[in-house]
């Protein structure tokens, strides 16, 4: 799977319904894994959508040959639309795509923008995932894919482009904030697919602060 130019065409689709301004570059920009003879680099870029939340991509590269690319949407604002988390894994010949969403909206958002993305690319296979507790809390729209790797990249194109129709029809509730915050402790305390590597690269309490303030700010 090619991800070059991933990067910016998800923030091109976004643009056209959001205002983005990144954030200065820091400590968390830039990371590496093991620090003496590093094996994984992370590139991390981070936005303040405006009037929305707060938009994170993680470019990963290793030298075992998989690349990755992490998207996650938050709506601190309190809109009526899901959390989203995105990866796009491409390792040798098992690429594999996942466009998760968590409803923390107390059933309020509007899903047909979503349940028709779905319906475009049921015919590429499924991945199959262990029992993860986060799997069972997973919205019923959501796009867990191993396939074809050029139309892979279209689903999440198509999926990004869904989110934001969706948010620009969407009104606000203040109490969905609330559940979105609780929905992130659940992902801190019992844990995520990123803890473990996360945990290794600053630690159990910096790991925490990074989730909270980087992948997962509300």
């Amino acid at each position: 799977m090619n991800l070059n130019g991933v990067q910016e065409k998800i923030l091109e689709i976004l643009k056209e319904s959001f205002t983005l301004t990144e954030v200065p570059k820091d400590n968390y920009s830039e990371a590496k894994y093991p620090k003496l003879l590093p094996v994984m680099r992370f590139h991390v870029r981070r936005f303040e959508v405006k009037d929305h939340g707060h938009l994170f991509i993680m470019h990963t590269e290793s030298k075992i040959g998989m690349e990755l690319i992490t998207v996650s949407l938050a709506a601190g604002s309190g809109k009526n639309v899901p959390y989203v988390l995105i990866d796009m894994m491409s390792m040798k010949n098992k690429d594999t795509v996942m466009v998760e969403y968590y409803d923390c909206t107390n059933g309020k958002t509007d899903t047909a923008a979503f349940e028709a993305v779905r319906e475009k690319y049921r015919s590429l296979g499924n991945y199959q995932e262990d029992g993860a507790w986060y799997v069972k809390e997973r919205a019923p729209y959501a796009l867990i894919k191993r396939g074809d790797s050029d139309t892979m990249v279209q689903m999440v194109y198509d999926s990004i482009a869904a989110y934001a129709k969706t948010a620009a029809a969407a009104d606000s509730d203040p109490a969905n904030r609330e559940r979105l915050t609780a929905f992130r402790e659940r992902m801190i305390n019992e844990g995520n697919p990123a803890s473990e590597i996360t945990e290794k690269l600053f630690g159990k309490d910096g790991a925490k602060e990074f989730f909270r303030s980087c992948v997962f700010r509300v």
